[in-house]
């Protein structure tokens, strides 16, 4: 089975801890960004299949 890579980018820690769960529950390794800083950094050395990304994040 392979696993699908999952990254979510929000500074709100509840929306993070909630999508978290949701994927995890789903099969998901879930990655999570604070800021847009750390959601590129992520993206570039994990290229995720999923991104959930907060528009309005500070950072970027």
């Amino acid at each position: 089975m392979t696993t699908t890579t999952a990254l979510v980018a929000d500074d709100e820690k509840d929306i993070t801890d909630v999508c978290r769960r949701y994927l995890e529950r789903e099969g998901y390794v879930v990655l999570i960004a604070n800021d847009g800083n750390e959601a590129l950094e992520s993206w570039e050395m994990n290229r995720p299949e999923l991104v959930i990304l907060d528009l309005m994040m500070p950072g970027k």
